[in-house]
């Protein structure tokens, strides 16, 4: 059941098939769509690109590079854009519908917007996607949104994204499309200081026409507010009643209700949302059927004392791929196992648990969670069900510094190509992506590169860039912060001109290196140095 349904019309959309570029197996067809005439501060899902990618075999989308032919732009009145996939009705609805593919980054040396090492894999067919810009508050007025995707331009021709290329990459080496292609219309920024606009809100995972067969049915579903305020309250109105909804992430981003001592009997639902400056949504209603199996389950006759969690490990490196592993088996006051219950991975903050994991017990009463980040620290976890009411309590699992030794291992590269690989003990390559990265670890010798054939690198799978070497200085071109590298990418930002000097001597800023935005997500902030 994924039908959700979405209470703002941000605008009225067409679209109309144009030019079709192919290129081997693959085509791009830009789909004109109307645009408004203003696109509002502080309000997010504007759409600005709908597009269809047509493959007659399976393909990976790996780079994809637009531009915006009109002013607006990301120091004033873009915060981000999205890519999309469309999921739900056909056609675009955004938020908790359609399913978030990529965020873009900025390249300020080109103007252009990149979605980099997205890695969405498609079977054989058409996969349609749309991009929407999130705006900014306090922006320049009538600076205009008109996005086009650019011509493919591969400099070296090895099918892969490198900076200053453009178009769309995919990990088959093809690189679309041969013209670039523009929406035909465009909108304007408008700053507002009051927010009139109405949060949306959505239900994820009931549907118009469903039938619910057991005791009790938790409802889920997701909540955001446009015009700069958040949600203060989610409601779920069930034959003309309402009640109050759980927030079970940060600011609504998702909630629960449960529905629980069911009659079989056909019910009208709907969702009502209201922000912190009074602005109330309400969606369309649906319509449920209440048919109780005898062999439903009642959440409130979980019990948690017989319930049992258990945990593979207390420790893993913290490398984004090594992870604990955390079971838990869900059991009735007479220690039978509980079936189709939803259970939450909770992890323990200052300001109280936010849902990091949710998972439904299956037929043995059991769900799994693994956990594995690349920041590390030690992470307080618990476990929860039923009204909020603990299966575990806190936890902590420890997470060690992934220590990946760069200068010590295989470095490879193709023939009359530029770009240096390290490759690890998995034989994963991991791509050094600029100059200044190769020389924070080596300078200018690239004497013990080894050159081997492309069929050889092809059987090598692409894993993270290497970042900056620990120790080296950095920056970006559009913030005005210093950051000091630490292993596995983790950066502190060095607060004070003071602090420089201290760690670094009076001649730190000519030890600063550049980094490009589009690769400013390979690091992690974890601290402040002052």
């Amino acid at each position: 059941m994924k039908r959700v349904v979405t209470f703002l019309l941000l605008c009225v959309m067409v679209f109309v098939p144009i030019k079709v570029f192919a290129v081997e197996n693959l085509s791009v067809t830009l789909n004109q769509i109307t645009m408004p005439e203003l696109f509002y501060s502080s309000t997010w899902d504007n759409l600005v690109m709908d597009f269809t990618l047509s493959l007659d075999e399976s393909d990976t989308l790996g780079t994809f590079v637009i531009k915006n032919e009109s002013l607006a732009g990301p120091q004033a009145e873009i915060v981000e854009l999205t890519l999309y996939s469309d999921a739900g009705e056909e056609g675009f609805q955004g938020f908790a519908v359609d399913t978030v593919v990529a965020t873009g980054s900025y390249d300020y040396n080109n103007y252009n917007w990149v979605f980099s090492n997205i890695g969405w894999y498609m079977n054989s067919g058409a996969h349609r996607f749309f991009v929407t810009v999130e705006t900014k508050r306090g922006g320049t007025n009538n600076r205009g949104f008109q996005f086009e995707i650019l011509e493919a331009n591969d400099a070296d021709g090895d099918g892969e994204y490198d900076l200053d290329d453009s178009g769309i990459f995919f990990n088959s080496g093809t690189v679309l499309p041969t013209e670039t292609l523009i929406n035909e219309e465009s909108s304007l920024y408008r700053s507002q200081t009051a927010d009139i606009h109405d949060p949306v809100g959505v239900i994820t995972n009931l549907d118009d026409g469903d039938i619910i067969t057991d005791a009790s049915y938790r409802i889920e579903g997701q909540a955001k507010d446009q015009g700069g305020s958040v949600p203060e309250l989610v409601s779920v109105c069930i034959d003309g009643s309402c009640y109050d909804a759980t927030n079970t992430g940060q600011n609504w981003d998702s909630w629960e209700f449960l529905w629980a001592g069911l009659s079989a009997g056909d019910y009208t639902l709907f969702l009502k949302t209201k922000d912190f400056n009074g602005n109330i949504a309400q969606t369309d209603s649906i319509a449920v059927t209440v048919d109780i199996d005898e062999n439903a389950v009642d959440y409130e006759d979980v019990s948690y004392a017989n319930s049992i969690v258990s945990v593979s490990s207390f420790e893993a490196v913290a490398d984004g791929k090594d992870y604990i592993e955390v079971s838990v088996v869900l059991k009735d006051h007479s220690t039978n196992i509980v079936t189709n219950q939803i259970v939450f991975l909770n992890e323990v903050r200052d300001d109280g648990p936010v849902v990091i994991g949710s998972g439904t017990t299956d037929n043995y009463g059991r769900v799994k969670f693994n956990v594995r980040t690349e920041v590390a620290g030690i992470v307080a976890l618990s476990v929860s069900t039923g009204e909020g009411i603990g299966v575990q309590g806190s936890f902590n699992v420890t997470f060690t510094e992934n220590q990946v030794d760069y200068t010590d291992g295989t470095f490879i590269k193709l023939p009359d190509q530029s770009a240096v690989y390290f490759l690890d003990n998995d034989d994963v390559r991991h791509a050094y992506p600029t100059q200044a990265i190769w020389e924070s670890y080596f300078e200018d010798d690239f004497s013990f590169v080894e050159v081997i054939n492309p069929t050889k690198m092809a059987g090598y799978s692409l894993g993270r860039n290497v970042p900056f070497k620990s120790g080296t200085l950095m920056k970006i071109p559009s913030v005005p912060k210093v950051y000091m590298i630490g292993n596995n990418g983790n950066m502190e930002w060095v607060k004070t001109e003071a602090k420089a000097i201290e760690l670094y001597g009076s001649s730190w800023a000519s030890l600063v290196r550049d980094l490009p935005e589009s690769f400013f997500l390979d690091y992690s902030e974890v601290g402040t140095l002052e």
